[in-house]
């Protein structure tokens, strides 16, 4: 199960794929509503915190990928 951590957030938050069946990289992408694609990078499996003190107030997309898997999730910073 993939956990995203607080949401709502302020400056970043944590991201948790310990529980997902993969031993790879997954790709973190960031969208904003629109579709343009705001970060990309590569987290291992494990947990990660991710900045997202640069971005403006509002609503995200945030999509992890790895082999087998792929989950789209909607964070919101305050």
């Amino acid at each position: 199960m993939l956990s995203i951590y607080p949401n709502p957030s302020h400056n970043s938050f944590k991201i948790d794929v310990s529980s997902l069946n993969n031993d790879g990289i997954f790709k973190l992408k960031i969208y904003y509503l629109l579709g343009t694609q705001l970060i990309d990078k590569k987290i291992a499996k494990g947990s990660s915190v991710i900045d997202i003190s640069s971005l403006p107030n509002g609503t995200y997309f945030i999509k992890i990928e790895s082999n087998n898997f792929t989950e789209v999730r909607k964070i919101i910073k305050i």
